[in-house]
């Protein structure tokens, strides 16, 4: 495994549906965070649920933020802000120009593989972001070590 990054969550490929966001809650190095998952044109796209706005959650009370009628924007539930599901730019809202901060997705026998970069952990340790998830909740557990083919 390279170690500018980490991996810190797998499900199974099918659970992550097209132009459909899929939140999961993730627990890596004591740190609690959401992340997005959606299908985007066959390729999985995962973002970090803060809006760059306020470095706020996407998400309100834990739901997975809206999606519009064409299903090729994430809406933030707090501003309006409107991000592209292909690379999580935010083309209006407060936060115009920024993107959201994407999370590494490796498809591999039939599992998905999410990996954070070490800069991104940082970021969340140093600012116990509000992205964190509520203590109690029932996120999926990390399974055991990453099948090294994978990489």
């Amino acid at each position: 495994m390279r170690p500018d990054r980490a991996l810190v969550f797998i499900m199974p490929s099918a659970e992550v549906v097209s132009r459909q966001l899929t939140r999961v809650e993730i627990e890596h190095e004591s740190l609690r965070f959401a992340v997005h998952i959606t299908r985007f044109r066959r390729e999985v796209r995962a973002f970090l649920d803060i809006c760059p706005h306020f470095r706020v959650p996407l998400a309100v009370a834990g739901q997975a933020p809206m999606v519009d009628l064409r299903r090729s924007h994430i809406i933030c539930g707090r501003h309006g802000a409107r991000f592209r599901m292909q690379d999580g730019l935010c083309v209006s809202g407060p936060c115009s120009g920024d993107t959201l901060t994407s999370i590494e997705a490796v498809e591999c026998l039939g599992q998905l593989q999410l990996f954070v970069s070490r800069d991104v952990l940082d970021e969340l340790r140093a600012r116990r972001s509000p992205a964190c998830a509520t203590p109690g909740s029932d996120a999926p557990s990390l399974p055991g070590p990453a099948d090294s083919r994978c990489e």
